[in-house]
């Protein structure tokens, strides 16, 4: 049992983080400051 992970795990690893940031800064940029009127 290698404790290393293989060099394709570690590039699927970076791609899917990868992904999941593009993700969430496309929502953040999507997402538009709603304005409370007191």
């Amino acid at each position: 049992m290698d404790a290393i992970p293989e060099p394709a795990s570690w590039a699927l690893m970076i791609i899917g983080m990868g992904f999941v940031g593009g993700v969430m800064r496309r929502r953040k940029a999507q997402m538009q400051p709603v304005r409370v009127r007191t």
